[in-house]
């Protein structure tokens, strides 16, 4: 699904996906992207570390899901594009809370430090044909 405003976080993973299934029976993969951030400052001293961002992410899409539980893992490079959602919530204690996520619409192992082996998946019914000519 396209998003009027994407949002494109880097980072590393900083646990294995979760595969989660919700009440109603929609199933997806949760993860979170920890982006360390740091900086050489111009007068050419020391490498500065900063705090950590962590980015929690929830993919909804069934075929994408399945890939990024099966393909990666804690401590892979990641680049994850969606859009940003506030979930709102009551937890069991009655206190109403949110959190503020990234619904990805793709998830991307960077190759910036790693190989990897593509392996194409069958399309799911509800996928377009590909086309015959290119669109242009």
């Amino acid at each position: 699904m396209a998003s009027r405003n994407p949002v494109t976080v880097t980072g590393n993973l900083a646990a294995d996906p979760e595969r989660f299934t919700t009440a109603g029976g929609r199933s997806g993969v949760r993860g979170t992207v920890v982006e360390n951030i740091g900086y050489k400052p111009r007068n050419g001293g020391e490498y500065v570390e900063t705090d950590p961002v962590f980015w929690p992410f929830t993919v909804w899409d069934e075929g994408l899901a399945e890939n990024v539980a099966a393909s990666l893992s804690k401590g892979a490079r990641v680049t994850v594009t969606g859009r940003y959602t506030n979930n709102v919530w009551t937890g069991d204690d009655g206190v109403k809370r949110s959190r503020l996520e990234l619904t990805a619409d793709e998830v991307a192992a960077s190759l910036r430090f790693a190989t990897a082996t593509l392996v194409r998946q069958g399309r799911s019914i509800d996928a377009p044909p590909p086309l015959d000519e290119p669109p242009f």
